[in-house]
């Protein structure tokens, strides 16, 4: 290979070692060169009202140039770096950032402004979201039950604020009541935190998300336990087939349905009457859809519907007559 040949492979060389020297030199002595380098905090100015900030950059870095003597001089905290969000929007955009000095020193800047990418939302401020009761552990006497829809709070809401795509996530405000802390006919009160959470329990959360009140106090309401009991679905008829038919039998389908309710309110019950079926006419059998009569205590598991056929057939004619045998 010839001297010119090797040419372009010196260089390189050539340019990698002074490369390597200035590095060597900035580790060795940081009071010369990149040690120099300001990592300056930014500061938001001229946002929008009803705009959120919810990413940018923390830092600018900014390099200075001249004497060694003047970049002494230099003090931190006279540095600002100042994001103008002026025309700021909704959404992710590019912005500049300005680095403004509160005294005058005889540097300059590398670099003295940049574009920066910021990601921005609008504030939604106090949006009511419901509070949910949710309960934890059981009581400890299984002669009573929890009931929820009676269990009141202090606070039926929560007035939440911040980043409106977050405040959207929020579907109600939670409180926990454990059970095994309440008492079966005590008129007591829980205080409880509250959280928010989605639709499906996990929780919202947020640097910029608040909501107001943050706890609230739980009056539930224990009520003696109700029982299950199958009671016999028993049809009541109306009318009677046309002339010439008769009912030949009934099915009823379910034959029983489980109701629930207190057990002094069960406890003569055997089965429950339908409302009137009206039979008056029928030439057929027929199918109807009725409903059962539930006393005002007690609550059914289920359908309140029963289907009832009723078969009918013709009467079948009367037997004849043995003729009478004459006299001679």
């Amino acid at each position: 290979m010839t001297r010119l040949s090797r040419l372009p492979l010196m260089l390189v060389s050539f340019l990698l070692s002074i490369m390597l020297w200035v590095y060597v030199q900035v580790l060795e002595h940081p009071e010369t060169g990149a040690a120099h380098l300001f990592e300056v905090q930014i500061v938001a100015i001229h946002t929008p009202v009803g705009l959120i900030v919810l990413d940018r950059p923390s830092t600018f870095r900014a390099l200075p140039q001249g004497s060694e003597d003047d970049i002494r001089k230099v003090n931190p905290d006279d540095l600002i770096a100042e994001l103008d969000l002026s025309k700021a929007h909704k959404g992710i955009d590019s912005y500049p950032v300005r680095l403004r000095t509160l005294k005058s020193y005889n540097v300059t800047w590398e670099p003295k402004m940049v574009q920066v990418q910021v990601t921005i939302d609008v504030y939604a401020n106090s949006v009511q979201k419901p509070v949910v009761v949710r309960t934890t552990g059981q009581l400890r006497d299984p002669n009573y039950q929890y009931v929820r829809e009676n269990t009141t709070t202090d606070n039926a809401v929560v007035f939440v604020s911040g980043p409106q795509t977050i405040v959207d996530k929020v579907d109600h405000a939670q409180a926990i009541l454990n059970l095994s802390n309440v008492s079966a006919g005590a008129e007591e009160s829980h205080m409880a935190r509250l959280e928010l959470v989605d639709a499906n329990g996990t929780p919202v959360t947020g640097k910029d998300l608040v909501f107001s009140p943050n706890d609230t106090a739980i009056r539930p309401a224990i009520a003696l336990a109700a029982e299950m009991k199958p009671l016999l679905v028993s049809p009541n008829f109306r009318g009677s087939p046309a002339f010439g038919y008769r009912v030949k039998r009934y099915e009823v389908q379910p034959t029983q349905i489980e109701v629930k309710g207190r057990a002094d309110a069960l406890a003569n019950m055997s089965a429950v009457p339908t409302l009137d079926v009206n039979i008056d006419g029928i030439k057929q059998t027929t199918t109807y859809q009725v409903k059962v009569r539930i006393p005002p205590q007690l609550t059914i598991s289920g359908s309140a519907v029963v289907n009832i056929t009723v078969v009918v057939e013709a009467v079948p004619p009367p037997p004849a007559s043995p003729a009478r045998t004459a006299r001679g």
